[in-house]
């Protein structure tokens, strides 16, 4: 069972010590037990953003890679049918809630998965409340 879908802001907020949801350590803890899924793309945008954050020098390689290290040990499910879905379904969810491509597949996924969406992304979840998905907000 799959209770959670997380975007790459919602995970990337245990990176970067800046952005950590308060009670961190519980919030990721109810996160494992209900169980995590993300869409196909969700590594390459992880990827990008800790490549951004390098180049900034927000973190450092060897962090970067403790990190993706501790996310591969999660468990989360990486959706293999988004890319069927954003034919139909997600583009639909990109006009209607005028949304990113990227950002329409974690709504699609969480109306798929009836499961709660959770991001810092304040457009997405606008519009997975717009959508009927329960949100889970780390902002």
């Amino acid at each position: 069972m799959t209770g959670f879908v997380v975007d790459a802001s919602a995970m990337l907020a245990w990176c970067f010590e800046d952005e950590r949801p308060k009670d961190s350590d519980r919030v990721l803890d109810r996160l494992m037990e209900g169980g995590m899924a993300a869409p196909a793309h969700w590594p390459l945008e992880i990827a990008n953003i800790l490549w951004q954050g390098e180049r900034r020098r927000r973190i450092t390689a060897a962090d970067a890679d403790a990190f993706v290290e501790t996310v591969s040990e999660l468990g989360i499910e990486i959706d293999l049918e988004t890319a069927q879905r954003a034919w139909r379904e997600a583009r639909a969810l990109t006009r209607e809630h005028k949304l990113t491509s990227y950002d329409a597949a974690y709504l699609e996924l969480a109306l798929r998965l009836k499961a709660t969406l959770v991001s810092k992304d304040a457009d997405l979840l606008r519009a997975a409340r717009r959508a009927g998905v329960p949100v889970l907000n780390l902002a």
